[in-house]
């Protein structure tokens, strides 16, 4: 839900946001869900150099996930037996199997910065995990939740994540968004809330390290005016920011 922020330069204007290194960050947006994007994450990081990455990711998530991923798609593959035949090859069905799994994000993170010694922080909060991970098995993992969500018409897993990649482009271009209407939109006091966090621990790693890499989703960095986002948010330290796909690398 998207509401008027009357208060942007307030927020922005806080001084933890003017205390960073310069030119220190870089900021990496994939597309959630997106596996075949490993390579070219993996590639460009190998291109950065960073020595350190910062992840979309909370502590909490990646514990919960270790203890429960097997379990989930274990049972996932279950109650998909109990599917029409037709319905268990659905897209929807895939994608439920990579959301239970860890984000390929966090593991490409991890493998890079196991391999060049250096750190890899999962710098998000933990309330939105602390809240539905735990619904998960209950929630998602069921033959009602299943049947509902391969209603739709079946499409090639491909052409799903074209179509995002097109509007993850249109958005970070400045096309096509809520934000270009007349009246200056942005997210919840949730988001707002998460953004000021994921940007205050970015910077505060930008103070111990010269060359940050941040990887997320693409939405947080949006940049423009009065757009309350985490490459709004951290513009001091932006040195470079990166749309990347399984299709390419995107600089912005």
């Amino acid at each position: 839900m998207l509401q008027k922020q009357s208060n942007t330069e307030e927020l922005t204007g806080n001084s933890l946001f003017k205390n960073c290194r310069a030119n220190s960050a870089t900021l990496i947006g994939t597309i959630h869900l997106d596996i075949s994007a490993y390579k070219n994450l993996m590639d460009l990081l190998t291109q950065i150099r960073p020595d350190c990455i910062a992840v979309e990711i909370s502590p909490f998530s990646v514990a919960y996930r270790k203890k429960h991923q097997k379990y989930w798609t274990d049972r996932l593959e279950k109650v998909k037996k109990g599917l029409p035949a037709e319905k268990r090859g659905h897209f929807r069905i895939e994608l439920l199997f990579r959301q239970l799994k860890m984000p390929f994000e966090w593991e490409t993170a991890c493998l890079y910065a196991r391999q060049n010694s250096i750190p890899c922080t999962a710098i998000d909060c933990g309330e939105i995990s602390k809240k539905e991970l735990p619904l998960w098995e209950k929630e998602l993992i069921n033959e009602s939740n299943l049947l509902l969500a391969t209603s739709e018409p079946d499409q090639p897993i491909d052409q799903y994540f074209l179509r995002h990649y097109r509007q993850a482009l249109r958005s970070l271009a400045g096309q096509d968004t809520p934000w270009n209407k007349p009246v200056k939109l942005v997210f919840d006091h949730q988001w707002c809330k998460r953004e000021k966090i994921l940007a205050s621990r970015l910077l505060s790693l930008s103070l111990k390290y010269e060359n940050v890499v941040y990887i997320g989703g693409w939405m947080h960095l949006v940049q423009g005016p009065k757009i309350f986002s985490l490459a709004n948010l951290a513009r001091m330290a932006v040195k470079e920011r990166f749309l990347v796909t399984g299709r390419s690398v995107h600089k912005l």
